[in-house]
């Protein structure tokens, strides 16, 4: 069993509820706490920040396998979510809707994967370009555009549908490609609803907070969002689930090792 000084017991346990794992570590390395503590730390920590590399090593190490079953765009979209969670503890509301989008092209990629065409990765391509120093780097993920017009699949449909002749591939894959697909192909009226509103959130919310420097409390996203930040974090959560983003193991990932590092400590 491990040990820390009185007087860091509130620190302790600021930095748990905070789940700030960075200073976290710095701390059980500081009072000489057990390698495999300090390692709980940092797996927290990969977990907050999606560094999935980490999550494997760790997990693997730790026995703590339940955290190795979601393939590596669920386990990313997990680690986003409870980033999300984070922020919004903490009331950094920008920060919360800057963050919308990447998760939110996940949950609707995944909603649409699951729901209407498992097939759906055979569309989407990852780009590399140049960048002024001549390396090549990831950009981003694209529509295949041979394969989106190879014949005449509900993506190409869709795409006609609303652009015409017109689609442009040089753009990269968004919530507003996706809801089209999901509005056009989903029978679930329940989720075309949620979708709509949601991607509502990120048009009128999160763009503004992302390319403009503007304050944002919970008077200006009700204002601008029609709804509350508790509503629209709830709705996020009604997303997950409609993904089959369910599993209680990686939605109660940091609560586990909060647990697993207060035992290990006798506190």
């Amino acid at each position: 069993m491990g040990h820390i000084k009185e007087e860091n017991l509130g620190l302790l346990d600021y930095l748990l509820d905070q789940h700030d794992y960075a200073m976290l570590v710095k701390l059980l390395q500081k009072e000489g706490a057990p390698a495999s503590l300090q390692a709980f730390a940092r797996l927290g920590q990969a977990l907050v920040q999606g560094n999935l590399a980490v999550i494997d090593k760790l997990a693997q190490e730790l026995d703590q396998d339940q955290l190795l079953r979601p393939e590596a765009l669920e386990q990313a979209t997990y680690a986003a979510y409870r980033a999300l969670q984070i922020q919004l503890k903490r009331q950094e509301y920008g920060d919360y809707f800057r963050a919308l989008t990447p998760i939110l092209v996940n949950i609707f990629r995944l909603i649409f994967e699951k729901r209407v065409m498992p097939q759906l990765d055979q569309f989407i391509e990852p780009i590399k370009k140049e960048d002024i120093d001549g390396r090549h780097l990831y950009r981003g993920l694209q529509w295949k555009q041979s394969r989106v017009e190879a014949s005449d699949n509900i993506v190409n449909q869709t795409f006609h549908r609303y652009y015409g002749d017109h689609f442009n591939y040089d753009q990269y894959l968004s919530s507003s490609h996706l809801l089209k697909l999901i509005t056009d192909h989903s029978q679930d009226k329940d989720l075309v609803a949620k979708a709509t509103r949601m991607r509502a959130v990120e048009k009128y919310v999160r763009n503004l907070s992302a390319h403009e420097v503007v304050f944002v409390d919970q008077a200006w996203v009700k204002e601008r969002g029609q709804l509350s930040l508790e509503e629209i974090n709830h709705l996020l959560g009604e997303l997950m689930t409609l993904a089959d983003l369910k599993d209680q193991d990686q939605l109660n990932a940091l609560s586990k090792i909060n647990k697993e590092i207060k035992q290990g400590l006798g506190v």
